[in-house]
């Protein structure tokens, strides 16, 4: 027998269906359902993530910075030869102000590419880019990788928050839900910015697994 929980979330959502059915609008009011209900999802896990605080590098930042954002919208592709999502996310500030933050992820063709882009202000300028990143992933070498510096600052302006560019860094690789980590790319981002050392056991292990 389901949860009395489960059984209210289904009547509320079979009753909003019907609201709408009149109209003929039924898929569309059940996919808008889904939406929803997969941005909520994952803003659960990307506040989980964050409060991780998975790089032990924001310890006093982390239940902060998790309370701040929110999931507004996600796509995600999967299939065998492809690897793509594009997540919205909503950063709310102490004074209640709101910014959408754009990450993007794309892995195909043997190449990645991860950015991060804070929405502009006003529709006349463009989208503040924090952090660039791309790499080979069928010869997995150091990415290229670019944090902006005026990017970084219009993030901590968008949070409330005070941190520098490795704080920002590691608040952006900390949004693990956000993107697929199969190739280890949040360590080829570390490594590349002298943050962090791959050791032979871990080539060993990449190794091994193939």
């Amino acid at each position: 027998m389901a949860a009395l929980w489960k059984q209210g979330v289904a009547a509320d959502v079979q009753a909003t269906a019907e609201r709408y059915s009149d109209d003929a609008l039924e898929d569309e009011v059940l996919a808008e359902i889904a939406a929803v209900a997969l941005a909520r999802m994952h803003t659960v896990k990307v506040r989980d993530a964050l409060r991780g605080d998975p790089y032990g590098a924001l310890p006093q930042l982390a239940r902060r910075l998790a309370a701040r954002v929110t999931v507004a919208a996600l796509e995600r592709v999967r299939t065998r030869h492809e690897s793509r999502t594009t997540t919205l996310l909503e950063l709310r500030s102490v004074n209640g102000s709101r910014r959408g933050l754009r990450v993007s992820y794309e892995a195909t063709g043997g190449a990645l590419r991860y950015s991060a882009r804070l929405d502009a202000r006003s529709p006349d300028r463009r989208p503040s880019v924090v952090l660039e990143a791309a790499m080979c992933t069928a010869e997995p070498r150091q990415p290229r990788v670019r944090v902006r510096p005026a990017g970084c600052r219009n993030l901590c302006r968008a949070l409330g928050t005070r941190m520098d560019g490795e704080d920002c860094l590691y608040f952006l690789l900390s949004l693990l839900p956000t993107y697929d980590n199969e190739f280890s790319f949040d360590e080829h981002v570390l490594a590349a910015l002298g943050l962090y050392e791959r050791s032979d056991d871990d080539d060993d292990e990449e190794e091994g697994s193939g």
